[in-house]
């Protein structure tokens, strides 16, 4: 978990260099489409968990019908985009959007985790009733850049023209709504979950830059 960040430059930097070459030969759509499906098919694992059997009784049909939504909205939102702007938005947000959905493993607590739905390898249990072992991670330096340093590049590139405040606070604000669904109705996360996170926040921070850019 702690160098999930840094994992989600594999799948950005594909999505970019996608977007980078096919996008003066292939239709806008085309072109979004291959890159929002390249990070699914990287964590194929976690995801396919979103559109296959769901995530029990922590996602259910809600969670797979947002899905379903949340990534066709990806895609018209990058076709929205400039080449440029969406090699760069690409690069930075899949990591950016990986480190803010790692702060819901942080605020729902183990204590307060769901024995029966949390599926994260932070968590391991002994049976129905067996006692929660859990390891608590914390935010270290190396986290917080591996989820940064590609955002700060990004706006590098723009001159710094792009409202950063606003880009940053707006998926921070989707994750905080995250897990106050979380916590209420569940008091626990799933692998499923989290990845469904991430692609909210992805598209938050996606929309941010093509609406601010």
């Amino acid at each position: 978990m702690e160098y999930w960040p840094l994992a989600g430059w594999i799948p950005a930097s594909l999505s970019a260099l996608s977007v980078f070459f096919l996008g003066g030969s292939l239709p806008p759509l085309v072109v979004a489409a291959i890159a929002v499906l390249i990070p699914l098919a990287v964590g194929r694992l976690q995801y396919e968990r979103l559109f296959i059997a769901g995530s029990e009784q922590l996602l259910g049909s809600y969670g797979r019908y947002l899905i379903t939504l949340t990534v066709p909205l990806q895609v018209l939102v990058i076709a929205s985009m400039p080449t440029r702007i969406a090699v760069l938005a690409l690069f930075a947000g899949i990591p950016f959007s990986r480190m803010i959905a790692g702060q819901l493993v942080l605020m729902l607590r183990p204590d307060t985790a769901s024995r029966y739905f949390t599926l994260y390898p932070s968590f391991q249990f002994a049976g129905r009733e067996g006692k929660i072992n859990a390891r608590v991670y914390l935010i270290g330096a190396l986290y917080f850049a591996f989820g940064i340093l590609p955002l700060v590049f990004m706006l590098w590139q723009t001159d710094w023209q792009l409202r950063w405040d606003i880009i940053i606070f707006g998926p921070c604000l989707v994750m905080y709504f995250l897990y106050l669904a979380l916590f209420r109705r569940h008091q626990g996360y799933n692998d499923a979950v989290i990845a469904l996170a991430s692609q909210l926040i992805l598209l938050s921070f996606l929309a941010a830059v093509a609406f601010l850019r």
